[in-house]
């Protein structure tokens, strides 16, 4: 999971919807996952390059 100002990020390792991406701002009790629209692609694309750039900076194995 990382988590910016305005939104969080989670990817799971099973599940139907592997990704979820929320506007805290918008929707602060994270209901509704922006993860596949396309409106939020490249807030999308983003968080998964924070996520990707920590997980190899921590040397996080499980997350890679």
């Amino acid at each position: 999971m990382v988590r910016t100002e305005r939104y969080k990020y989670c990817i799971y390792d099973s599940g139907k919807y592997r990704e979820q991406l929320t506007d805290l701002e918008r929707d602060p009790g994270e209901m509704v996952n922006l993860a596949e629209d396309k409106e939020y692609h490249e807030v999308l694309q983003r968080h998964r390059t924070l996520l990707r750039d920590w997980v190899k900076s921590t040397g996080d194995i499980i997350g890679s």
